[in-house]
């Protein structure tokens, strides 16, 4: 459980950074003066040296937020990067043009409108040298130490002293964190660098990288950029833009005790740091959208497994098209503590390679670790490699009463054959509850024949199993005029009440199928608008039968 005291839209609701940004103590660069200085051949100042104009006002970047947009981005850019001396980050400009040159590749990006969302043609800068007051570079003497000397260290007036502090303690955790901004990791060193320190190897650019890639979403809808870029050397449009898997409070304490800090006493507080920042973003997060990231490893999966624990009030989970095997499946649904995600409404894995035992891993945390998966409405499973075994082990779970709420599941594209609609069958005649809020049901492009269709139907006939569904999509299988005939027998008798689309397109269904589904007494089966029956074996003759026969119904048919 998250303590009382977490504020869960710190890190989703755009409040949190106009707030920050209204005291002062951190100033946005304005991204166009970045770009025009380095093409002017300029070297970055600190903060305190930088004319008016380099800033961008939160005025204007509420402007360019104006009411949002749904993918919940703003217009802010964080740098994590690595400071090249002591007393400058950069003294010969080599990251600034790393960064202005990214930026201008990207404006356009930035400015594209998608929809609602109109773009944004300004973006601020969040760079610590530029955005926090500074020392005094000048002022500093190698000769008296790491320190730079008393001089050096007092640089700072009082009242910027004060607003570096404030800074430091109460917003250095929005600027990379924040589902909202995007953050340049410049894990690059330059050329000849005197630094040998890299990014991967130093304790706070670790906690930088890790916090922004923890919740940050990476499939957007509207905006037309990632919001986690790696930056390197190469800035080609087609340059890979890598991200990181989610991690963890726990797994982030031992990921940092082999990283090195300036100060070594720092390695505590950014654990406290990390540990706080995932606490608030972990369980406070509603959508974890992670579709089409990189194929996680094992060792990823289980990270994954970790944050997820924490996810007390998750209500979309997105892992489509990311390429999952069945071993990341399974350690990651093993790693799930009791009672997690049991606030959990939609889960999308489809377009991975999960196969039998990574659904058999799904279909034992339904049933073995509490609540979890206890309000899970949509299941999606479309296009990955599950067979019988798999849908058998799901079924086991709906007998055994899990999943009680689902009311969307999609299997498409899978290797599901007859056993697997007999497992269902067989459950759903065990457990009066199992599938009784199903709504949706698809399973096209499988393996199914007669055997499993009319296993189905006489589940549907004797029991309440699939009442309230209103879509079955069933094209692309192997049914013939037995399994046909089976469906149109149910909904003769009233077993399909709401169904209102039903697609067999693509099968092996005759004109006795055809013909009997056409034709039979519909009972109450009164909702049903469409019936899809294109790529079959009908001829002509029937086909002319059905169509007068369902256009007194008011339905429409593609035979």
């Amino acid at each position: 459980m998250a303590p009382a005291d977490v504020d869960h839209a710190r890190y989703t609701a755009p409040e949190s950074i106009w707030a920050a940004l209204s005291t002062g103590s951190v100033r946005l660069a304005r991204m166009s003066w970045i770009i025009q200085h380095w093409k002017a051949g300029g070297i970055l100042n600190r903060r305190q040296e930088l004319p008016e104009e380099a800033f961008v006002t939160v005025q204007e970047l509420q402007h360019q937020y104006g009411n949002g947009n749904r993918d919940g981005v703003l217009p802010i850019i964080a740098i994590s990067f690595c400071w090249l001396t002591q007393s400058h980050p950069d003294p010969d400009g080599q990251q600034l043009a790393l960064v202005a040159s990214r930026l201008e590749h990207e404006k356009n990006n930035y400015a594209q409108a998608c929809g609602a969302f109109k773009g944004f043609t300004e973006m601020g800068i969040f760079w610590d040298w530029l955005s926090l007051y500074q020392k005094n570079p000048a002022l500093y003497d190698a000769s008296m130490g790491s320190d730079g000397g008393e001089r050096y260290r007092n640089s700072r007036t009082a009242e910027e002293s004060v607003s570096f502090a404030t800074a430091l303690q109460t917003t250095m955790d929005l600027w990379y964190a924040h589902q909202g901004t995007t953050v340049f990791l410049l894990t690059q060193l330059p050329p000849n660098s005197v630094r040998t320190l890299e990014h991967k190897d130093s304790g706070w650019t670790t906690y930088e990288r890790c916090a922004a890639e923890q919740v940050k979403r990476f499939f957007l809808t509207n905006a037309q950029w990632k919001l986690v870029v790696e930056v390197g050397q190469d800035i080609r449009a087609d340059a890979p833009r890598q991200r990181g898997w989610p991690i963890g409070p726990d797994d982030f304490d031992e990921l940092i005790t082999s990283k090195k800090f300036t100060n070594g006493a720092d390695a505590a507080d950014v654990k406290a740091l990390f540990r706080k920042l995932s606490i608030s973003q972990l369980s406070g997060l509603r959508e974890f959208a992670l579709h089409t990231m990189p194929a996680p490893s094992m060792e990823e999966g289980f990270h994954l497994g970790r944050c997820l624990n924490l996810c007390n009030n998750l209500e979309h989970l997105g892992l489509a098209s990311v390429n999952m095997s069945d071993d990341v499946c399974k350690v990651m649904f093993e790693t799930l503590s009791t009672n997690a995600l049991s606030n959990l409404q939609k889960l999308f894995l489809s377009g991975n390679q999960i196969g039998d035992e990574g659904c058999s891993a799904l279909a034992t945390a339904c049933t073995s670790k509490g609540t979890a998966f206890a309000r899970l409405a949509r299941l999606d499973l479309d296009h990955n490699r599950i067979s019988d075994d798999g849908v058998s082990h799901l079924a086991t779970a709906l007998a055994l009463g899990a999943l009680k709420g689902l009311e969307k599941l999609f299997l498409t594209g899978n290797k599901i054959g007859d056993a697997g609609c007999i497992a269902i069958a067989e459950a759903c005649a065990k457990e009066p509850t199992a599938l009784a809020q199903l709504r949706d049901l698809q399973i096209y492009q499988n393996q199914i024949g007669d055997a499993g269709i009319i296993a189905l139907a006489g589940v549907c006939t004797a029991t309440a199993a699939l009442a309230k569904l209103e879509v079955l999509f069933l094209d692309d299988n192997q049914i013939s005029d037995g399994g046909c005939s089976a469906i149109a027998d149910v909904c003769s008798r009233g077993g399909l009440p709401e169904l209102t689309h039903l697609t067999l397109g693509g099968n092996q269904i005759g004109d006795a199928g055809g013909l009997a589904l056409a034709t039979a007494p519909w009972g109450a089966m009164a909702q049903l608008k469409t019936l899809h029956l294109s790529g079959n074996r009908i001829s002509e003759e029937a086909l002319a039968i059905m169509t007068e026969a369902l256009a007194t119904r008011g339905n429409s048919v593609s035979c």
